[in-house]
């Protein structure tokens, strides 16, 4: 489509090296357990071609984000069916333009 931009593979978002908080699969238990709702993930910075992550949780009216490797951030958006956000500083940087 006309203006469409994706965030490709070359940085590789797996390979992000941040503190991983829980195990693939317990996070959003633990996450809903405490009373709180996964709004979104946002690809909120990439540096050193290492991308970073958060996941943005809602508990008792506020607003809260966790750090996370931006492939468990998201495999959890996949799995609660969130929207994943890239801000834009990042896709300036990495965006690739589909042919």
């Amino acid at each position: 489509r006309p203006g469409e931009r994706l965030l490709g593979r070359e940085g590789d978002l797996a390979d992000h090296a941040a503190f991983r908080i829980l195990k693939r699969g317990h996070d959003r238990g633990a996450i809903t357990e405490l009373g709180a709702a996964i709004l979104h993930v946002l690809v909120s910075e990439l540096r050193n071609d290492t991308f970073y992550a958060n996941i943005v949780i809602e508990r008792n009216g506020k607003r809260i984000e966790i750090d996370s490797r931006p492939s468990d951030a998201i495999a959890l958006a996949v799995r609660a069916r969130v929207p994943v956000y890239v801000d834009e500083t990042v896709m300036e940087h990495a965006a690739i333009t589909p042919e």
